[in-house]
């Protein structure tokens, strides 16, 4: 939704004419919607070629999704509390000790 209301306050503070805004915001929302439709034909087009490996792929995901997940977690909260340290000058503090040593 972020980009869609970024989309329209561009639209509404330019200088176009409303035919244009209107043709515009048209052309937008097609761009947005226009590849869930085709996920979406291609889904019901090669309906007999999926239907079998679908529910091997939802067991496998039931299996190993808390796992995945707690990965993504880990790796992003890392990732998260080495750019506060960076930020807070943690390392800078660390190479001063290390090098008092």
């Amino acid at each position: 939704m972020l980009p869609y209301l970024g989309a329209v306050g561009l639209l509404t503070t330019s200088e176009v004419d409303p035919a244009t805004r209107i043709l515009l915001l048209a052309g937008y929302c097609l761009v947005m919607v226009l590849p869930a439709l085709v996920l979406l034909a291609v889904r019901v087009l090669a309906r007999s070629l999926v239907e079998r490996p679908l529910p091997r792929f939802a067991a496998w995901l039931e299996r190993t999704g808390p796992e995945t997940t707690a990965w993504i977690v880990g790796i992003v909260g890392f990732v998260l509390a080495r750019d506060a340290a960076a930020k807070l000058g943690l390392f800078e503090g660390l190479g001063a000790f290390l090098d008092d040593l």
